[in-house]
């Protein structure tokens, strides 16, 4: 090891000679280190410990330090660094510490020079006496053990779906314009309802009282037209003479007549993500909802907005299956009326599925020679 610069102390560099004179050591160079910490790929625990090991031994000091090598790294300063959540790097602190790979003291985040793994102890006895347990009661229930299976790798898919479409939603917010939650902040008085009638919020009781009759006096536009026509005065939608830019576009629009203002920024994307996982697509979720705001009673909020998209795919959004006669069921399952499910009229093979099948098996024993019938 090369002698310190003039910005670190004498007597830390001392310090950390004197603790590590005895030890054998591989080299570990700082640009591998920064390059682990900087790492998404890699996990919170070996980032972290990298960080530990770059701001304290690649600075000749026991603990972590800042770059003057004086001034103590703290876990902030790692936050800060690595974009890493101070919950999720207070949980990884506490799991080195455990573990026996670093100390904390006073703050200071000091990196063990021979750590001793520490073992769980208890945990690990009581851990031992579930997974016997847990054993057993796979062999005595085994129905319930192989749901509990299936729903574990269903999660798992649904998670990585999730992260996966949080990912795409953050993508392309940075492309859109103002958020909704802008858009609804903006005054009262200027913003009419979303038909063009008066204004949804007032500060008299009146004009509030006025703002959720049906407007049908300004419903007689030229570039627009109306669709959810509903006399108990649901809300409809007005729909641009060109369409919607997007179907996003068409549910916000949708929400807003029903809410009588914006909805909210996270309900549209619970909503999108919702489907997403369900395997479902907006179009279709705004063809089969529109129908079931008609039959509501009371009017919607988001609430029904979000559940519908979370219970897509259901027996809710599935319908019925077609009607069958009695006819049509004994034709499809019964025998045949021909060969009353023998499979041959005479000597020639039927033309139902179990001639079809018989002439295949026979002409399967008798290895490619001439079957005993031919078909009809």
């Amino acid at each position: 090891m090369s002698a310190p610069t003039d910005s670190r102390p004498k007597e830390f560099y001392d310090e950390f000679q004197e603790a590590t004179k005895d030890m054998k050591f591989t080299k570990d160079f700082n640009g591998s280190l920064e390059t682990v910490m900087h790492d998404e790929m890699a996990t919170t625990g070996q980032r972290v410990l990298a960080w530990i090991k770059r701001r304290s031994w690649g600075n000749y000091r026991l603990f972590c330090v800042m770059d003057d090598g004086v001034t103590p790294a703290l876990q902030r300063d790692c936050c800060a660094e690595l974009g890493i959540d101070k919950t999720r790097l207070s949980h990884t602190i506490s799991y080195l510490v455990k573990r026996g790979y670093i100390r904390y003291e006073d703050k200071l985040l000091i990196p063990v020079i021979s750590p001793v793994l520490r073992g769980p102890g208890k945990e690990r006895a009581a851990s031992a006496e579930f997974q016997a347990f847990f054993e057993q009661w796979q062999v005595a229930n085994s129905v319930d053990a192989e749901e509990l299976k299936v729903a574990r790798v269903t999660l798992k898919r649904i998670r990585i779906v999730g992260h996966s479409g949080y990912k795409k939603s953050r993508a392309s917010e940075t492309n859109c314009g103002p958020s909704l939650v802008e858009i609804q902040k903006t005054p009262s008085k200027a913003d009419p309802s979303p038909d063009g009638g008066a204004p949804v919020q007032s500060s008299s009781t009146e004009d509030s009282s006025v703002a959720v009759k049906p407007k049908a006096e300004s419903s007689r536009k030229a570039t627009t037209t109306k669709t959810n026509p509903k006399a108990s005065g649901e809300p409809a939608v007005e729909v641009p003479a060109g369409g919607y830019a997007s179907d996003r576009d068409e549910l916000v629009a949708l929400m807003k007549a029903t809410l009588n203002r914006m909805p909210d920024k996270k309900a549209v994307r619970t909503i999108t993500e919702a489907l997403e996982i369900r395997g479902g697509t907006l179009r279709e979720y705004l063809d089969d909802i529109k129908p079931r705001l008609e039959r509501l009673r009371n009017p919607a909020r988001e609430g029904f907005f979000i559940k519908h998209a979370q219970m897509w795919g259901g027996e809710g959004t599935t319908p019925a299956p077609a009607p069958e006669t009695a006819e049509s069921k004994e034709k499809r399952t019964g025998p045949c009326a021909e060969c009353r499910g023998l499979g041959r009229v005479g000597d020639k093979y039927c033309d139902c599925p179990m001639g079809v099948d018989l002439q295949r098996v026979e002409s399967r024993a008798t290895n490619g020679q001439k079957p005993h019938a031919t078909t009809t």
